[in-house]
């Protein structure tokens, strides 16, 4: 795992533990993953970030993704504009948010029904495929291999 010291985005040193945060993917596991957020840009991270072996467990062969996190999603998008906001995010209208890991893409699909310019990043193809299917852009692969095709000049004003 990588231990971080500064905020891997503005490399600012104040960076503090928030929570320990558990998995949806194996409930039954006790929390595990600390969260430390950037006191200075705002990014909240998992802190120590786990390598790609570490994470394996969670991604096993033949993995299906989940295609939904929500019941209804015009419910969603209805509350979210309500709210303005959604998963606790403000709701960037106009703006460019990027979802790593974004399964088969129900967070940015709600998001692009609420005016945000949405993409995704997704390493396993079931799951980028089933984002795609839904009418969202999902790249598949890491985010080593998304920026290696794409480049750096892509910017987002938020990543998930």
């Amino acid at each position: 795992m990588q231990k971080y010291t500064n905020c891997p985005v503005c490399s600012s040193p104040k960076i503090s533990f928030r929570y320990t945060a558990g998995t949806a993917r194996q409930p039954q596991e006790a929390p595990k993953w600390s969260v430390y957020g950037c006191e200075d840009c705002g990014l909240v991270f998992v802190n120590p970030r786990p390598t790609w072996d570490e994470l394996s467990d969670y991604y096993p062969e033949g993995w299906q993704c989940y295609n939904t996190y929500v019941d209804d999603e015009e419910e969603a998008v209805k509350e979210a504009k309500k709210l303005n906001e959604y998963r606790h995010i403000p709701i960037p209208v106009g703006k460019r948010l990027l979802d790593v890991g974004c399964g088969g893409g129900s967070i940015i699909q709600v998001f692009k029904k609420l005016g945000v310019e949405v993409a995704g990043i997704e390493p396993s193809s079931s799951a980028a495929a089933a984002g795609r299917e839904c009418g969202v852009d999902v790249f598949t692969g890491t985010v080593e291999e998304y920026v290696a095709e794409k480049g750096t000049n892509e910017k987002f004003d938020v990543i998930l």
